[in-house]
């Protein structure tokens, strides 16, 4: 019959946290995403169960109350992680408070396992629920399957952690020693290292999705006035044509032209040309609606995707967008104002038909 020798799996914890902690200290260029604080709460764990695996060569205080404080600092370690992932400051109070609280409630309690093991393990289970509830409340602007790993993994060992409890207090025979083969303290630690695995490997998949997703944004957004570019414009209205053909639902294009832009920049300077640049992608963003999807076209020409928009509502938003950017102060100190061409999708459209008919609008309107 096969049986799991605890001590054999504490060496695989152990190596399993260690490995991961120089991998990701290793990888990571700074803890902008937290990834050494993620590291140093895998360092912190391996360091606890060292010292819960040295229990009978070392001194009992320590392999209770340092060991166990060390467990708790990892749980601290990582809520800090995610707070740098998630670019907020955390209370210092809820970081040191956890390893805080195991080591004065071990110290009293040195005597009496089972009081010890609900102290620890109802501390490190808030705090593995902590973890998810940080997770799950932020907003991301990225794919979550990195994230889903991390709260499923956090749900799993509070669950584990909470179970070691009950048992603690209903069952205290089957966890009278750290190192007793019970049932309770085999799947305990197996799945405690099965957790470190699904955690580690998730959160090392959240930092890397957000990264992938700021870098694909930056490549579609224009540097100067943080308007969608030429490319994701073109992928854009892609979009509202095949809508347009399956659904029926119609879709406008508003393309616009600063109004004598050369003049600009001989007048004031390349300076003040994209200063202008920038206020009027500010006018013309607070003129459209959240749905719409704004680009610079080239220059000073922008063009805008209106989806759900009929001929009569497009119409209706260039003439807003026109008369705003014409009584905006810009900071020039001249008067900036703009020609608008409008046209709508229609179903026999390609893009560059599409586009076409706009653009003769817009010429129509600079003459």
């Amino acid at each position: 019959m096969f049986a799991l020798d605890i001590q054999t799996v504490f060496v695989m914890v152990i190596l399993i946290s260690a490995s991961f902690a120089l991998a990701l200290g290793w990888m990571a260029a700074d803890n902008r995403d937290g990834l050494r604080s993620f590291a140093a709460a895998l360092s912190a764990h391996a360091a606890g169960y060292l010292l819960l695996a040295l229990r009978g060569g070392i001194p009992d205080w320590i392999s209770m109350v340092v060991a166990n404080a060390a467990i708790g600092a990892s749980g601290s370690l990582v809520l800090h992680a995610i707070s740098r992932f998630r670019e907020r400051p955390y209370p210092a109070a809820l970081l040191l408070g956890p390893p805080a609280v195991v080591a004065v409630g071990l110290s009293l309690a040195m005597d009496d396992i089972h009081t010890r093991i609900v102290i620890a393990n109802s501390v490190f289970a808030v705090q593995n629920l902590v973890i998810a509830r940080e997770l799950v409340r932020h907003r991301f602007d990225s794919p979550v399957r990195g994230r889903n790993l991390v709260v499923a993994g956090s749900l799993v060992v509070a669950a584990l952690l909470l179970t070691r409890v009950a048992v603690a207090v209903f069952d205290p025979a089957a966890l009278n020693t750290v190192y007793q083969s019970s049932v309770v303290q085999r799947a305990s630690y197996l799945l405690v290292f099965l957790a470190i695995v699904l955690i580690s490997n998730g959160y090392l998949m959240m930092t890397k999705e957000r990264s992938d997703a700021r870098l694909l944004h930056a490549a579609l957004r224009d540097r100067l006035t943080g308007c969608w570019n030429r490319t994701h414009i073109e992928e854009a209205a892609a979009q509202e044509l095949a809508r347009l053909r399956r659904y029926g639902h119609p879709a406008a294009a508003i393309l616009m032209d600063i109004d004598h832009f050369k003049a600009i920049n001989d007048r004031h300077g390349h300076d003040a040309g994209d200063a202008v640049l920038r206020e009027f992608a500010e006018v013309a963003r607070a003129s459209l609606r959240n749905t719409d999807v704004l680009g610079r076209w080239g220059g000073e020409e922008f063009l805008a995707i209106l989806p759900m928009t009929g001929l009569a509502e497009a119409i209706a938003t260039a003439e807003r967008l026109r008369r705003n950017v014409a009584q905006h102060p810009f900071a020039i100190g001249a008067p900036v104002t703009a020609s608008v061409g409008v046209a709508a999708c229609l179903s026999a459209d390609g893009w560059d038909d599409w586009f076409r008919r706009t653009d003769a609008a817009l010429y129509r309107a600079k003459n």
